[in-house]
């Protein structure tokens, strides 16, 4: 899509119908520096300070064809790398468009074709489907205002290695909109084997899980409102990508997240609540309650704070973040 802007070629001449590109750089760069800790009865931590920076392209290559570019840096282990790479390749038939991607991301496999994705703040993301070795694959979709569906063939791992198996990847998401909101109610699900160490193709790993969620976005009146609940289930099993808990139990999470623009435009507090239940290889039932600010210095500036009380008797953490992006 290029919306109302100028684009370099496109017109009738067989020399304008070979690029259709827009007239402008599409390009984002975003900074961010946070402090992190821990607190709690004897197990106050030190504050570590750590910076991000990532640099967004996006856009049209031709007709049918376009492109989104993420290259991140982190100074854990201070280079440059690539984030996410993904090529839609669209065919519109009625009201419906059509979709094939192939991508690479560092993050969760639904990165080629989700609408929804609220990153880590998710229950699916919290079993551990959004695994630290990220996703490459080939992503198959259908979009209309209504409705989205998202069938993908993914592998663990975002680097290349020549012994892979493909597992798969389900998304169903209806969402209507009713009066002034934005809904969207779906489910996620994931099945096959897959390779838990991408350098060597070794050790294949079961991927069963499965996700529902429910967002709503709009107005509170003249506050916006964000809205997001989400339960997911990893089946348990020792050779589970995500569960692997001793107890032989299927780890559970159900998050339930919501933002509110206290000030429009300039102040938004955040209030999540999370319920892990033997996620990855814990035995543990943990709750957590998170509280947050968000303050917007001016549109392309913003500082955050966020306090989490963990139960159990782990720590309690918090961060204090201040983003940057033009």
């Amino acid at each position: 899509m290029v919306g109302s802007e100028k684009t370099i070629g496109g017109g009738k001449s067989m020399e304008d119908k070979l690029i259709s590109l827009p007239s402008t750089l599409n390009m984002s760069v975003v900074g961010a520096s946070t402090i992190d800790g821990t607190s709690g009865q004897g197990n106050a931590g030190t504050t570590v300070a750590t910076n991000n920076f990532g640099v967004f392209l996006g856009g049209r290559i031709s007709e049918n064809i376009g492109t989104f570019v993420e290259i991140g840096y982190d100074d854990g282990p201070q280079s440059f790398a690539l984030a996410n790479f993904v090529v839609p390749i669209t065919f519109k038939v009625g009201g419906n468009i059509f979709g094939i991607e192939p991508f690479t991301t560092d993050g969760h496999t639904a990165t080629a074709s989700e609408l929804f994705d609220n990153g880590g703040n998710t229950a699916f993301s919290r079993i551990g489907a959004r695994d630290q070795y990220g996703a490459k694959g080939l992503s198959f979709y259908v979009f209309n205002p209504n409705y989205f569906v998202n069938y993908t063939a993914w592998s663990n791992g975002n680097n290349s290695d020549s012994n892979i198996k493909l597992a798969n990847y389900f998304r169903f998401a209806y969402t209507p909109q009713v009066g002034p909101w934005d809904i969207e109610v779906g489910v996620q699900y994931m099945t096959g084997d897959t390779n838990r160490d991408p350098s060597t193709g070794a050790h294949d790993r079961k991927t069963d899980a499965y996700s529902i969620d429910f967002n709503v976005l709009g107005n509170l009146g003249k506050y916006p409102l964000d809205l997001a609940i989400s339960y997911a289930s990893a089946k348990n099993d020792p050779n589970s990508l995500f569960t692997t808990n001793s107890d032989g139990k299927a780890g559970k999470s159900f998050v339930f997240d919501t933002k509110l623009g206290v000030i429009p435009k300039t102040l938004v507090v955040h209030a999540k609540y999370a319920y892990d239940d033997h996620v990855a290889d814990s035995n543990e039932k943990i709750s957590t309650e998170t509280l947050g600010l968000k303050y917007f210095i001016t549109e392309n500036a913003n500082v955050e704070f966020n306090y989490d009380f963990v139960g159990k008797g782990n720590p309690d953490t918090y961060g204090l973040a201040f983003e940057v992006a033009f």
